[in-house]
């Protein structure tokens, strides 16, 4: 009898990894090397309409001072759709083909694949913002400062980010060299999270790229949020040109 073929872990910086099932079936299956069983991960059952919200508070939070704004790792686009309908120069950019041939209403025409890792094609300071929710986690920790240079010169004045961090209390992990081994494996790559660190190891490098963190106004904006959208949302980070 034939061996039976062990089970392919697709590496997480792929188009065969970001596929419908990813984005729309919350069937992503995995299997854990470690322990032979079957992980999901997907985005089946997210209310995208907090996006909404957020956007509301965001304009709260900067006092109206944004007319355009790029939606990097927009996915299917519930961000650039909702910006769209309040009237902003919306367009975005995500890794994942499948996402951008599956737009979400009004994103439809206003959202292209780019692998944000080669640049961003767009002039220096042509949006007002540039909004990013869950994918700095996604790039490899090589690559991040590139990618947070080319937000520096892509914005005009502001950049709002969303990702997850590792807490004061976890073992940092640095999934580029797949260590399956690692506690944390199991946990952050099921997502495809290729970069997890600790939030002073991203500030450095902000203010590195010739950002100013803008701490207070996270306070103002989880202010004029309502509570239950940023349920998730532990480390939210703005920054100022």
């Amino acid at each position: 009898m034939d061996k039976p073929k062990e089970a392919k872990e697709v590496t997480p910086v792929d188009q065969d990894y970001y596929d419908r099932a990813y984005f729309e079936t919350g069937s992503k299956k995995i299997i854990d090397e470690n322990t032979g069983k079957e992980k999901v991960w997907g985005y089946n059952g997210t209310d995208w309409t907090g996006n909404y919200f957020v956007l509301q508070g965001i304009l709260k939070t900067l006092r109206g001072e944004i007319g355009s704004v790029l939606d990097m790792g927009c996915g299917q686009g519930s961000f650039t759709d909702y910006a769209i309908r309040l009237g902003l120069m919306a367009k975005g950019y995500d890794f994942a083909k499948w996402a951008i041939d599956h737009p979400h209403h009004y994103a439809e025409g206003r959202t292209f694949q780019n692998d944000v890792t080669e640049g961003i094609p767009e002039e220096g300071g042509a949006f007002d913002i540039i909004f990013c929710s869950d994918m700095l986690e996604h790039i490899k920790k090589s690559l991040v400062p590139k990618v947070i240079t080319e937000f520096y010169r892509v914005t005009r004045k502001w950049v709002f980010l969303q990702f997850p961090v590792v807490e004061a209390n976890q073992q940092l992990f640095d999934a580029e060299v797949h260590d399956k081994k690692h506690p944390l494996y199991s946990h952050f790559m099921i997502a495809g999270h290729l970069n997890m660190e600790r939030r002073e190891w991203w500030d450095a490098l902000f203010e590195k790229s010739g950002f100013k963190i803008r701490n207070d106004l996270v306070v103002e904006f989880r202010s004029a949020t309502p509570r239950e959208v940023l349920a998730n949302w532990l480390n939210i980070v703005i920054l100022e040109k």
